[in-house]
């Protein structure tokens, strides 16, 4: 098998299929590209390590829902009346993912690519949340109270010989360019933060980097 569609993840927040079809554009368009070409159908993609979701689980009352079953419980709320995908759910700190993940990030380390550096970002003095430039509250706790706070990341640098999203990684009818995607693109910085302050996530804390987790959005340049 040389191909395989997946969907892009979507974010488990609180919406349903039935209220918002939109979300499941790419799911269904992976299973009917895997169906043209032959490929088995992949399972579906979530992404469960945002701010938002944090700050859902800390208002449960019932402490003995797990962090991965309080997630599960809302992706399979999104389902019904449809049944859920016969191939699975993965997220994105689902044990085989992760595993993944550390694999090519000691990798790109051994190559240069990425680093782990110490680097100077603003910080909420309150609860410890990376909060991102412009001055605003803290997103995690609400406090105003921000400090800059110089400690250990880990930083990928983009490559100087290529744009970030060239017409190579275009794969559409005689590659039209998406415009708004490059425009995106164009104002990535040289160098990302990827390692984000979330109570879920991928645990960098093996790479010398406790308390801090791999953001699967990282392409954002706001920390937040």
């Amino acid at each position: 098998m040389r191909h395989l569609f997946l969907n892009g993840p979507v974010q488990n927040g609180p919406f349903t299929f039935q209220a918002k079809p939109g979300k499941a554009v790419g799911i269904r368009l992976a299973a009917a590209l895997n169906a043209i070409i032959g490929a088995p159908t992949a399972p579906h993609l979530w992404n469960t390590v945002t701010l938002a979701g944090d700050l859902r689980y800390r208002q449960l009352n019932d402490t003995r829902l797990t962090r991965e079953a309080f997630e599960a419980d809302l992706i399979a709320a999104k389902y019904p009346p449809d049944p859920p995908p016969a191939a699975g759910i993965v997220t994105d700190t689902s044990g085989e993912v992760a595993e993944l993940a550390m694999e090519m990030i000691e990798a790109n380390l051994r190559t240069g690519a990425l680093t782990i550096s110490r680097e100077t970002v603003p910080a909420c003095r309150a609860c410890g949340h990376m909060t991102g430039s412009g001055g605003h509250p803290c997103n995690a706790c609400g406090s105003t109270n921000i400090q800059d706070r110089t400690r250990l990341h880990l930083v990928a640098h983009i490559a100087k010989d290529r744009p970030v999203l060239d017409r190579s990684d275009i794969h559409a009818s005689h590659r039209q360019q998406p415009k708004h995607l490059q425009n995106t693109a164009a104002n990535t910085p040289a160098r990302l933060i990827l390692s984000r302050t979330r109570d879920h996530g991928i645990e960098l804390a093996p790479l010398g980097l406790p308390g801090l987790a791999l953001d699967p959005g990282s392409a954002s340049t706001s920390p937040s």
